[in-house]
């Protein structure tokens, strides 16, 4: 009798060993895949942060030209860098694995105008306002002449 008893002891054994086999191999499937779409997220958000500096830069040397006291302005650096982020959300489009990211430029352009200018109002500077839409009206129209 003793001799019947182990070998269900062990065929048990074993079956609770392979069990637990299966639910570690699952779990490093999962932990596999959370590390993958972990990195193939931070790529993109890097991709994102990298452009954004760009189009930062581009549009600091823009806007220093075309509005002549941007540069001695502070309120004006003020607006934009509460703008840029903002307007650079809305035009950004991630990639898939099918499309690349994409930068609309001229929906930044009127995003990046339309929030400066509102700020400006609800600051109380109607005329600043109105001439930041204007400049907004005038860029929108020459980036869109070049396509």
């Amino acid at each position: 009798m003793e001799q019947e008893i182990k070998p269900e002891v062990e065929s048990e054994q074993k079956s609770k060993q392979q069990q637990e086999k299966k639910k570690r191999s699952w779990l490093r499937k999962l932990l596999g895949i959370g590390v993958v779409i972990a990195v193939l997220f931070g790529y993109q958000q890097y991709k994102s942060n990298k452009v954004q500096k760009e189009v930062h830069d581009q549009m600091i040397k823009v806007l220093s030209k075309s509005m002549p006291w941007f540069n001695e302005d502070p309120y004006m650096k003020e607006l934009f860098e509460l703008a840029h982020p903002k307007a650079f959300d809305q035009s950004y489009t991630f990639g898939t694995r099918r499309r690349k990211a994409r930068f609309d430029n001229v929906k930044y352009i009127e995003s990046l105008y339309a929030i400066m200018s509102e700020k400006a109002k609800n600051d109380g500077k109607e005329k600043l306002a109105e001439k930041i839409r204007a400049y907004g009206i005038v860029m929108k129209a020459l980036i869109t002449e070049g396509d």
